[in-house]
């Protein structure tokens, strides 16, 4: 799939032309089915859920959305914490670890979005103040925040946008993602605009996110280079409504397919490498696969729609 792109980025912006996908050798490739996250009465039958994991630490993070809680597992998917609701604040629609092991929680309240600093116990301690909001973001509806690299990411799926803070809450730069798309692509499948769906943050700081309507998925460097890639279809690689993102420490990219319900593995040349899951019960099968994540060891957590839960993979890549 060619296209030329160019993003509108406060600092500046890039054009560039994006070969044909080529698919790569899945020799070397092996997945291994895990467990379930659980507690001691079995599997959660999570549904819709936020999933972050702790790289450091290994521990998995899981908002749900409709009990408002935290829960937290450990390396091997057992429940070790368990949170109150955040309810009394508003509706959690987000959470993000932070490097010194804290959680931030991001409530819904009316219209009104705040982030609520809360300590490793997920216990409230502050509301995070943010300054220096320019014109163009300070109206953003943030449905999801994110911590990277000491900076907080605030992102508006339906308009495309995103804000970057530091620590202490100054804003730093800005996404207009609304450039990226052709004027026919932003009318694609109706009159609303194509709004995002995954997003996350790589160790070199470049930006993706996925675009169901569009059967799309971006890379946005630091820099403000646009790449994207992604086709339609039901064949191995193709999208069908391709949804949760995750990049690896190597820069492989992990992507969810809901109707297809399986996990794509891209490398870091944008090259289709490797398939996995199937629309099924048994071991390695998945139901609706949504949010996704990956710790610092090879595993891959994927959440699942229809009370699946979150299931657990042991990928190894090779060479």
């Amino acid at each position: 799939m060619k296209r030329f792109l160019i993003i509108k980025l406060v600092i500046c912006s890039f054009i560039i032309l994006i070969p044909g996908l080529e698919t790569s050798s899945a020799s070397s490739v092996k997945v291994k089915p895990l467990y379930k996250l659980s507690n001691f009465s079995g599997s959660i039958p999570y549904n819709n859920v936020r999933l972050k994991v702790d790289r450091g630490t290994g521990e998995v993070f899981v908002l749900d959305l409709h009990e408002g809680d935290i829960r937290i597992f450990n390396g091997v998917g057992m429940e070790i914490y368990r949170t109150g609701s955040y309810r009394d604040l508003g509706f959690p629609v987000d959470l993000a670890i932070r490097e010194d092991g804290g959680i931030d929680v991001l409530v819904r309240d009316g219209g009104r979005r705040t982030v609520h600093h809360c300590d490793y116990r997920g216990e409230p301690v502050s509301v995070m103040e943010f300054k220096g909001i320019p014109e163009g973001f300070s109206d953003m509806r943030p449905d999801r925040i994110l911590w990277n690299g000491g900076q907080l990411y605030v992102v508006d799926t339906e308009s495309l946008r995103v804000a970057v803070f530091d620590g202490g809450g100054r804003y730093e730069r800005g996404y207009m993602f609304a450039d990226v798309l052709e004027p026919d692509e932003k009318q694609a499948g109706g009159n609303a605009e194509n709004s995002m769906f995954g997003f996350t943050v790589d160790r070199e700081g470049s930006l993706f996110f996925t675009i169901p309507t569009l059967f799309s998925v971006y890379r946005v460097s630091v820099d403000g280079r646009v790449e994207t890639f992604g086709e339609a279809g039901s064949s191995a690689g193709k999208f069908s409504i391709v949804s949760g993102i995750a990049v690896d420490e190597g820069g492989n990219i992990y992507l969810s397919d809901r109707n297809r319900s399986v996990i794509m593995i891209y490398s870091p040349e944008l090259n289709f490498r490797y398939e996995f899951g199937y629309r099924g019960f048994g071991p390695g099968g998945l139901i609706v696969p949504r949010d996704l994540d990956i710790d610092g060891t090879g595993k891959v957590y994927v959440a699942q729609m229809g009370s699946r839960g979150i299931k657990a993979f042991r990928v190894s890549l090779g060479q």
